[in-house]
């Protein structure tokens, strides 16, 4: 049985889409409980504005994984609707090794952001800035793996000659 990276990569990257929602979910109710706890019970709550910051960060970053396997980050793809068959391919093929350079070097960086966080950590939860800063690393990780697999599937297309037409409208950036 041959490990088909397309199929591996959906399955992870929908384990990411439902995390991704509960910290989503999180962050909006530490959100409320700031705000019910400011101004129904005058008394605020000092660590829910972290908490939604942090988790805010975390959601963000998945999602630009997210986004960046299932092509839909922003692009600018009038070339593209021109094109057809491997020049089609080929332009597809460039654009995501070159998000792949990119983001895989600002995943480079990011990990050495939280090698550099160190010992320092947050002022009310008391959380390990290199923990908080992880999720824009993991994020960033995550776009350069979806990036990686969109590439694969472009140049083997590609090397198969497979004509993928123009794109259509459900499959634009922008739609």
């Amino acid at each position: 049985m041959t490990l088909n990276p397309t199929r591996a990569a959906a399955a992870l990257f929908a384990l990411v889409k439902w995390l991704t929602i509960l910290a989503f979910a999180a962050m909006v109710t530490a959100a409320i409980a700031q705000v019910v706890s400011r101004y129904v019970f005058n008394s605020p709550l000092g660590w829910t504005e972290e908490l939604a910051r942090i988790l805010m960060i975390w959601w963000t970053f998945a999602a630009i994984g997210i986004l960046a396997f299932r092509r839909k980050l922003l692009a600018v793809d009038a070339v593209l609707l021109a094109l057809r068959g491997r020049r089609h391919q080929a332009v597809l093929a460039l654009g995501n090794g070159l998000g792949l350079i990119f983001v895989g070097w600002l995943a480079w960086l990011s990990w050495r952001l939280v090698q550099l966080a160190g010992t320092q950590v947050s002022p009310s939860l008391e959380i390990p800035q290199a923990w908080i800063y992880m999720g824009v690393a993991l994020g960033l990780s995550g776009a350069t793996f979806g990036f990686a697999v969109n590439l694969w599937v472009d140049l083997r297309r590609l090397v198969s000659n497979e004509d993928t037409g123009p794109i259509k409208a459900t499959e634009r950036s922008d739609v």
